[in-house]
């Protein structure tokens, strides 16, 4: 899995140590295939040497810190007509007779410091013509339309050319990681391609990869590495860093690698497109093997020539993704011009997203919302992945050809949904535009191809594209809700009515011009919902209850008497009420404060019919007294304790303005019906003097 962060690519190479030596230190090492120089120029004064050095060239110790024109004549003159190369760049390679014994060795030049010259000698090895397979392979190379078959065709060569079992392209990932790409080898050997092998940059290219020699070979992981002694004069200077010379010996990590890899020896080369490392080739053999100084040009001729086609071809596959999102830009704008929204510009046509990715399913997650097309798992699994992407670090781009590998409940979704390819659209949590795949050939591997380079630079750019367009319509969307804020706040700031509008955390969000006249300039220090409190004339009862508003969600009406403009008192009926966006969610509570002029009449209302239910009464029970049975009575007494009910109830739970009309209507019911019972009294009466029945 990437995580989109570049890692710093350490030296896979024998770094210096410091070890034991009295007067001369030890500080790197070199595989035994060869010896090595260490000169200070310009008298080549021998710096270090390997100590196998002594066999090869008969030199004792005994010559560090000498020009090496007194022990060698002759090698001495034969480098001096090279010095005046650029050496830094790519090493120069000479063949020339070396030691008392005159054996002819390749020697490599090349400079690592300022004034500090690097020999390489190696035993001269055959070396067969391949020109005309080169020339073929080159002609492949320039012939190749897309990345896979490009290293399909350098595999190919380059195993016949070198003559190693197997050879591997890598494309490194940013985590350090490699993809085998293309792989050519015997036909019992595990197929590689599509395989990820963890920590190939740690253990195969090192800061000097991309130096003066590119090319590294480990003739034998089990063999002996060789130290290098230096002259006492050495001792104060910088450590010596050898990590650049093609002898240098491999690390562990690099060991273990090749052992895991089934391998004794190998050749690595690096492709190293546009100054980045973009990938290794890696010749492995079960055998020791040390190819010589002209195959090793060879095979790095053909790795630049294939580096240079990879960079070319990916500028057409760039070409490509930017006319592949232009065309998704202009369809999303267009579907805003005429729907008003831009997704189904994407999901409409679901291949146009899917295509050029090579994904079977997609997923966009934004501003709530879940849109799918294709194969993809159901919506609780999709809130899984989304989770399991929030708990990540950040990251420009998250990949996986696992998913399985990741979480186990992920393994659920093979084989419809093996990989996985998700780009943020926005930094909030939970924005993701997320590409699928299914397990290869169909199987329940739950292993997916992996994502290309191309793959992720198709899913970036859509992404930043999609990014793009959602930041636009949610500007659009802000400018719009502005607008219609400022209209309504203009609107509330002039009711009629004392009111404040609150925030879901209590703070004051408008006060409406009639609140902040009543209240003066009590009113301009007031923040939060809790600031109205040194405002109210008995607080206890009051704080409690818009503790519950904000607390407890819970609404309140009631009474409160507040010190106005001028510390005058005004009661006020309140009515506060929470505001809810969806359940358990609130918005924000709003305050609304009717004044009491209106509670003489109410005060009115009700005693006129306190009175007029008094007179009714009295009315009543003179008729009953006159001769009526008791049932009226009883009858009486039901009549009052309704009316009066009522008009408690009326008094107690409805709006002030309304009181009055609705009292004087159940004053004028109370009247009609004390006449109509009257009425009954005295009827019931006459009947009974006339010597009727008295039960009516």
């Amino acid at each position: 899995m990437t995580h989109g962060f570049v890692p710093s690519l350490d030296s896979g190479w024998i770094r210096p140590d410091e070890c034991e030596a009295s007067g001369v230190r030890s500080v790197d090492a070199i595989q035994a295939h060869g010896a090595l120089l260490v000169l200070r120029e310009p008298d080549l004064r021998i710096l270090c040497m390997s100590r196998n050095a002594g066999d090869l060239l008969g030199l004792g110790e005994e010559v560090l810190g000498r020009s090496l024109a007194d022990v060698h004549g002759d090698l001495a003159e034969r480098i001096h007509a090279h010095l005046d190369r650029p050496l830094h760049r790519v090493p120069q390679a000479i063949r020339c007779p070396a030691g008392f014994a005159g054996r002819a060795f390749d020697v490599s030049l090349h400079r690592f410091r300022r004034n500090e010259l690097v020999i390489e000698l190696e035993s001269v090895a055959p070396s067969p013509d391949t020109s005309v397979q080169v020339q073929e392979m080159l002609r492949g190379i320039i012939a190749s339309s897309s990345c896979g078959a490009l290293c399909d065709e350098v595999a190919r060569t380059l195993r016949e050319i070198s003559g190693y079992d197997r050879v591997l392209i890598y494309r490194l990932g940013v985590d350090g990681s490699g993809e085998i790409l293309a792989a050519d080898g015997d036909s019992h050997l595990e197929p590689a391609v599509g395989r990820r092998e963890p920590g190939v940059a740690a253990a195969l290219v090192s800061g000097g990869l991309s130096g003066a020699n590119r090319v590294r070979f480990v003739g034998d992981r089990d063999a002996e590495a060789v130290r290098l002694v230096c002259a006492e004069s050495t001792i104060g200077d910088p450590a010596l860093d050898l990590s650049d010379c093609i002898l240098a010996a491999p690390t562990p990590s690099c060991r273990d690698l090749l052992a895991r890899l089934e391998a004794r020896s190998a050749l690595v080369m690096p492709l190293i497109v546009a100054g980045r490392h973009w990938g290794l080739i890696l010749c492995l053999d079960s055998s020791s093997r040390y190819p010589a100084y002209a195959m090793r040009a060879v095979c790095e001729l053909v790795a630049e020539a294939a580096a240079t086609r990879i960079a070319a071809l990916e500028s057409i596959e760039r070409a490509q993704v930017a006319f592949c999102v232009r065309s998704l830009e202009q369809r999303m704008i267009d579907s805003i011009a005429a729907r008003g929204d831009w997704t189904p510009a994407l999901f409409g046509d679901p291949d146009a997203l899917l295509g050029p990715v090579s994904a079977q399913g997609v997923a966009l997650f934004h501003d709530g919302r879940t849109i799918t097309a294709g194969q993809v798992p159901d919506v609780q699994g999709l809130r899984d992945i989304v989770a399991w992407l929030d708990s990540l670090p950040d990251a420009p781009l998250i990949e996986s050809h696992c998913l399985g590998g990741e979480r186990l409940d992920f393994s659920a979704f093979a084989p419809s949904v093996c990989g996985l390819m998700a780009v943020p659209v926005s930094r909030g949590l939970g924005e993701y535009l997320i590409w699928l795949r299914s397990g290869i050939g169909g199987s329940s591997s739950e292993r997916a191809m992996p994502w290309t380079s191309t793959d992720r630079a198709t899913g970036t750019a859509i992404a930043e594209s999609v990014s793009d367009v959602i930041q636009q319509f949610r500007a659009v969307r802000l400018l719009i809700a502005q607008a219609q804020l400022a209209q309504v706040r203009s609107q509330m700031e002039i009711a009629e009515q004392p009111l404040l509008v609150a925030g879901s955390d209590g703070t004051i969000l408008l006060v409406s011009r009639f609140m902040r006249h009543l209240m003066g300039e009590a009113a301009d220090p007031m923040r939060r919902i809790d600031d109205l409190m040194p405002l109210v004339v008995e607080p206890s009862e009051a704080g409690d209850r818009l503790r519950d508003l904000v607390e407890r969600q819970r609404p309140w009406r009631g009474e409160l008497c507040l010190k106005t403009r001028d510390s005058a008192l005004s009661r006020f009926m309140v009515r506060a009420d929470p505001v809810f966006s969806s359940p358990g969610r609130v918005l924000g509570y709003v305050l609304i404060f009717s004044d009491f002029p209106g509670r003489s009449v109410v005060e009115e209302a009700r005693r006129r019919f306190q009175e007029g239910l008094e007179q009714r009464r009295s009315s009543i029970e003179s008729a009953i007294g006159s001769g009526a049975e008791g049932p009226y009575r009883d009858l009486l007494c039901s009549i009052v304790g309704n009316a009066r009910l009522a008009e408690s109830e009326v008094v107690g739970g409805m709006d002030q303005d309304r009181i009055p009309a609705v009292v004087d209507g159940v004053n004028d019911s109370v009247a009609r019906t004390a006449e109509l019972l009257e009425h009954l009294v005295r009827y019931a009466g006459e009947t009974s003097k006339l010597g009727g029945s008295s039960k009516q």
